[in-house]
């Protein structure tokens, strides 16, 4: 065991050591100190752990963060091919607050698709914010965010818009080496003009 230089309790000197070996140690306490004499072998040790654990959650958080950016974005640009960096291989939506139905579990290709149904001849805007994101000991994530959508019918006219504000739960997980979200629950809070013009064609 590499000695710390002071006696601590057990539990710390475990944490410090837990994901890398002696050798490796030594080698990290040798090049803290000689940045900074004045720090203890176990001050280098949990310091460095402590800010690659930080590093990681950053980095997480900001990709996390991204992902669910680039939802709203991808849609409203109508880029449907690049919809399929920010979702998993299936989704599970829930929409049942504003539509009724069933909790669905879809592969990212039919949701795309149906988005792509509905949306096509609209002009839309998702405005998402608020985000509070939660980083899971699993390499999952949860985030919760306001969202305020409106969809108007490019034809314009009477009735040609529809606007739904309320709160999104959505759930990501790493595939393939990034963030993808694997869940979507709507939770509509309020809802304004026509929502007919989604299943309008002209």
């Amino acid at each position: 065991m590499l000695d710390l230089g002071f006696p601590v309790h057990k539990d710390l000197i475990e944490k410090a050591l837990s994901s890398i070996g002696d050798e490796e140690a030594s080698q990290k306490v040798s090049t803290c100190q000689a940045a900074n004499q004045n720090l203890y072998p176990v001050e280098c040790l949990l310091n460095f752990e402590a800010l690659f654990t930080l590093v990681n959650l950053l980095s997480a958080r900001i990709e996390v963060e991204e992902t669910v950016d680039l939802l709203g974005l991808r849609i409203d640009a109508k880029e449907w091919p690049e919809l399929e960096e920010v979702l998993a291989e299936t989704v599970e939506l829930d929409y049942r607050s504003l539509f009724s139905g069933n909790l669905e579990t879809l592969s990212r290709a039919d949701v795309i698709a149906r988005w792509k149904s509905l949306l096509m001849l609209l002009r839309t805007q998702h405005i998402i914010t608020n985000l509070h994101i939660t980083i899971k000991p699993d390499n999952t994530a949860e985030c919760a965010a306001n969202v305020m959508a409106t969809h108007v019918r490019s034809s314009g006219g009477e009735d040609s818009m529809w606007t739904v504000g309320g709160r999104y739960d959505f759930h990501l997980a790493q595939e393939n080496g990034r963030w993808r979200i694997y869940a979507i629950k709507l939770t509509a809070i309020w809802t304004t003009g026509n929502p007919s013009i989604l299943n309008q064609t002209y």
